[in-house]
């Protein structure tokens, strides 16, 4: 015997009311809405009453207090349902299934926390204590979450991690570290003179205390450090730029000299790269150069792709097959397993501890961006250049959970992942190929398409997207309304405004007269006015 139950979701709180943003832009706003929504939830609950099928319900209020699973149970029993728990195996299963991007994803941030909290030498217990609430106060959702996160997920993970090392007589590297730096103090280990520290716009806490201890005699050994802070793309390894940008207040009085001249890539590459990167007011500047005898060239190239199954795959056919055959190629992308998104199916050879891939008839490495810093090639394609978790920039890459262990944060958005998109341009001598989704391109990818159309809007925000309608209709008063937002939306410019009447879009109007050297000009003086705190002035029409 066998019965049809239905399951219904609303979206509504504990005072059975539904978000505010149901609302926005609809006519009557979200007073309307929210008694549409009930009305609808009401005539569901009465057609099955009506009808004698059983219906049973969640609404958001039970994943905000953590009882919805607790109460689908309830109700499944009440029907007679027969409630069989699936095992941590069978549950194990079905995600990795259903997405081996997700499986990744958990255990680079499992391995990231655990490296991170060993470096700054917190421990699961500490760390659980600074989420305990103060007298009177009730923990929000996402302290719960974070709570539940760090005590039922890494800390078994972290012991069987541990576990396993000790059963094996090992140590992880930053376990060397930590180790490295109490001998150090105990002075066992030779003076030096002089300390070289290459990369240092990677440095640690961890690794920051080993130099200190290293230089515990007086006076202190001399120390000598090369980095590039637009090259910084390892926060998530415990990389923390404060060290940086901060140098002489953490290592004494400093001498800064600055390199600014590169042998591998050429103009006009230098110039657009350049400019990407700085468009972070943070970044220190530089203007990079080649010798002045070099007249070599290296292009950037973007190349749109449709969104059919093996398009990606196609353009990077054609492209490789155009190449030189004496002339190198490297395939890259945000993920190692781009390698798969682009479409293509034969064998992966995983020699040299790099992936290897037959495009065209020749052997390509495929390698993340992160995997390929250091690295050059006379011909680079990045693929995978689009919107969404998985794009580039990426949005999925700092989980609440790392804030307790992770350096700050900067401000300006998605810094490190632009750092990153700077490093994958850089990384061509001759052309670098950069492919994209037409209907979803990377944010990143748009501010270098930006096509100035004669009546188009300019946002007067981020002066790099455009402003489109995507909402109308008609007020409660008669009066028509237009919604507009910026389309560069996806790299985090909130630009939102509603017009009543007047229905001509907000922002700078392109005409014929302006150039695109005139809009360069008001998005370097928004940059210049960012550093200097001066007040900016924009015409918006």
């Amino acid at each position: 015997m066998w019965q049809r139950i239905f399951l219904e979701h609303f979206a509504i709180d504990r005072n059975g009311q539904t978000p505010r943003w149901f609302g926005e832009g609809t006519k009557g706003g979200w007073k309307v809405a929210n008694q549409k929504y009930l009305e609808g939830i009401d005539w569901k609950r009465n057609i099955h009453k009506r009808n004698g099928t059983v219906l049973i319900e969640t609404m958001s209020a039970d994943f905000h207090n953590g009882m919805v699973e607790q109460k689908l149970i309830e109700q499944l029993k009440r029907c007679g349902v027969p409630i069989k728990e699936r095992t941590n195996r069978e549950l194990y299963d079905i995600m990795v299934q259903r997405n081996r991007q997700m499986e990744k994803t958990v255990f680079t941030l499992l391995l990231s926390f655990i490296t991170l909290m060993k470096a700054n030498e917190k421990t699961i217990k500490g760390l659980s204590e600074t989420l305990e609430p103060e007298d009177g106060h009730m923990m929000t959702a996402n302290e719960k979450r974070n709570k539940y996160i760090l005590t039922e997920i890494v800390k078994p993970f972290y012991e069987a991690y541990q576990a396993e090392l000790e059963k094996n007589f090992e140590i992880d590297f930053t376990d060397a570290i930590i180790q490295a730096k109490k001998l150090c103090r105990e002075g066992l280990w030779k003076r030096y003179d002089y300390i070289l520290v290459d990369e240092f716009q990677d440095i640690s806490v961890d690794r920051y205390k080993l130099l200190q201890a290293l230089r515990l005699d007086k006076p202190k050994t001399k120390l000598y450090c090369v980095g590039d802070d637009w090259q910084s793309i390892f926060r998530f390894s415990g990389s923390d730029m404060a060290l940086f940008y901060d140098f002489e207040q953490y290592f004494g009085f400093t001498e800064l000299c600055k390199i600014e001249t590169t042998y591998r890539f050429h103009q006009p590459l230098i110039d657009k790269s350049s400019a990407f990167v700085m468009k972070n007011p943070v970044q220190k500047e530089k203007t990079i150069k080649t010798p002045a005898s070099d007249k070599k060239k290296t292009y950037l190239s973007f190349v749109k792709c449709e969104s059919e199954d093996n398009a990606v795959l196609t353009k990077v056919e054609e492209i490789v097959a155009s190449l030189p055959k004496d002339e190198t190629v490297l395939l890259m992308g945000r993920y190692n397993y781009d390698v798969y998104s682009i479409g293509f199916k034969g064998k992966i050879d995983h020699s040299e501890n790099r992936m290897k891939v037959n495009i065209a008839g020749r052997d390509i490495f495929f390698l993340s961006v992160h995997s390929a810093k250091g690295l050059e090639a006379d011909h680079v394609i990045l693929v995978n250049c689009n919107q969404g978790a998985y794009g580039f920039p990426s949005l999925i890459e700092d989980d609440p959970i790392l804030d307790f262990v992770l350096s700050r944060s900067e401000q300006y958005p998605f810094a490190e992942e632009r750092r990153l998109f700077y490093v994958a341009m850089t990384r061509a001598k001759k052309r670098m190929y950069i492919l994209y989704d037409k209907q979803r391109p990377s944010p990143f990818v748009s501010e270098f398409l930006l096509k100035l159309e004669i009546g188009s809007y300019l946002c007067p925000k981020c002066l790099e997207g455009k402003i489109v309608p995507f909402n109308e209709g008609t007020s409660s008063n008669g009066a028509p309304y237009r919604s507009f937002r910026c389309t560069n939306s996806e790299a985090r410019c909130d630009f939102v405004e509603t017009r009543f009447g007047n229905l001509t879009p907000p922002g700078i109007l392109i005409t014929e007269e302006m150039t695109a050297q005139d809009v360069e000009r008001m998005r370097e003086h928004r940059r210049r006015a960012k550093r200097t705190g001066s007040p900016i002035y924009i015409t918006i029409v």
